[in-house]
């Protein structure tokens, strides 16, 4: 799993071109959904296992805040401690709150780029988002904030984006492609 890591974050040549002739790399994004499942259902009081968890957290936080990579995190039908732990390591207060099929209704935080007003999936949804945080929520925002389906923060130079979906359905690939979409 860490080696997995350290070859995406040695391995991500592209370049792109910029005005005026600049070359720079351009960030990438990290796509984490099964890649992290093996750590679900074992003990992380195992020294070892800790010690492995600890090493992904350490690696995919330095390509994402060092780097300004983006890291999609798609949980699989239940939380991943690994999630919690890189949650942690980012200061992000997101934990998990519920798992079913719900309607998220997209907030005044998420971008113009995202064209759906709502989508409905089945997901593990989030609590303690803050609100600027929030993309896609269960309630409108008149309400108290329901559980969170999208959310969206910069981390250092680059971006976790959360999406609870664990189908991958249509909606959640097209909201995921119109977050990645945006600069900055």
């Amino acid at each position: 799993m860490l080696d997995l890591l350290r070859h995406l974050q040695k391995s991500r040549p592209g370049l792109d071109h910029r005005e005026g002739g600049e070359q720079g790399r351009k960030p990438s994004a990290v796509v984490l959904a099964m890649v992290f499942d093996p750590f679900c259902g074992l003990d992380l009081e195992d020294p070892n296992v800790r010690r492995q968890v600890d090493g992904v957290v350490k690696c995919l936080h330095t390509i994402v805040a060092d780097e300004g990579t983006t890291a999609v995190l798609v949980p699989q039908s239940a939380p991943v401690p690994f999630v919690d732990d890189f949650l942690r390591k980012c200061d992000l207060s997101w934990k998990f709150t519920a798992y079913g099929r719900t309607t998220f209704h997209k907030t005044s935080h998420a971008p113009q780029s995202c064209s759906l007003q709502a989508i409905n999936n089945k997901c593990c949804s989030l609590k303690d988002v803050p609100e600027a945080h929030r993309m896609y929520v269960s309630t409108d925002e008149s309400a108290q904030p329901g559980p969170v389906g999208v959310a969206c923060a910069r981390v250092g130079k680059g971006k976790v984006i959360y999406v609870g979906d664990v189908n991958a359905e249509e909606e959640s690939i097209q909201v995921v492609t119109q977050l990645l979409n945006l600069e900055g």
